[in-house]
């Protein structure tokens, strides 16, 4: 799965526990607004939130144009992604923290 949009709208649901509104402003009596999805996928301050959302410990390496994310509970590896940035590298390895299945390029 490429950095995007997509991504970014799944990490806000699976993830960070969003729930979609749907309708537009005008027809919500509630007063609920709608609120734009961080750019998680592609910019580390954003991508910083979904870290400090887990609920696990999440160590990550980058050199040389790669970044390793590893999701760890306890001294044991949750999971590990490779991607080639830190933002990118980080909600892959968030969703499959939460047991979304990944498509398989994107594991």
């Amino acid at each position: 799965m490429q950095a995007g949009r997509e991504l970014d709208a799944l990490v806000a649901e699976k993830v960070m526990g969003w729930t979609a509104i749907k309708g537009d402003l005008g027809s919500m009596p509630d007063g609920r607004i709608y609120v734009e999805v961080p750019y998680y996928s592609t910019a580390i301050a954003a991508a910083w939130g979904v870290v400090e959302k887990c609920k696990y410990e999440v160590w990550i390496r980058c050199l040389h144009g790669s970044c390793e994310v590893r999701v760890v509970d306890c001294g044991h590896e949750i999971t590990r992604v490779d991607a080639d940035t830190a933002p990118l590298a980080i909600c892959l390895a968030a969703l499959k923290a939460v047991g979304y299945e990944l498509p398989q390029e994107a594991a």
